[in-house]
């Protein structure tokens, strides 16, 4: 299956501006990580499979893989100086990357766009978050036995 640190390594090669890039575990984890301005958070990557389409013994499944990435942004220092950078300028640039890229081309579908989202002001104010769904698809065949 897809995994969030092949979509760490895809974009670390993007030449996309970014305060930070990696992982995170939970939307919780995101929160606690957010150093920099224009982070951006690779979520686990979900997986869901349509049932078995053939009616036989021979398997042929599609399933979808959703990946949510998370972007990031330190609004006001401590100092209160407005440091969030421009959120459609990093939002653009990774829907421009991502879309239309392919983990592996001998398994997956291209990645689409399926939404972008605030979801998220910390409690202080400080910072903000963003969510960016995309999918990819695959299918799943084995031989009948």
């Amino acid at each position: 299956m897809l995994a969030a640190q092949d979509i760490i390594i895809a974009l670390s090669g993007s030449g996309i501006q970014y305060g930070s890039l990696g992982g995170a575990g939970d939307y919780a984890g995101v929160m606690d990580q957010l150093k920099k301005t224009r982070s951006i958070f690779v979520m686990p990557p979900t997986e869901d499979a349509a049932p078995n389409d053939t009616g036989t013994m021979v398997t042929r499944q599609r399933s979808k893989v959703s990946v949510p990435i998370v972007l990031g942004f330190i609004v006001r220092s401590g100092t209160g100086v407005d440091q969030s950078g421009d959120v459609d300028t990093l939002r653009e640039a990774v829907k421009a990357f991502l879309v239309g890229w392919t983990p592996d081309s001998n398994i997956y579908a291209p990645m689409n766009l399926v939404g972008f989202r605030p979801i998220r002001v910390s409690p202080d104010g400080m910072s903000v978050f963003y969510q960016l769904g995309f999918t990819t698809n695959y299918q799943l065949r084995a031989p009948s036995p």
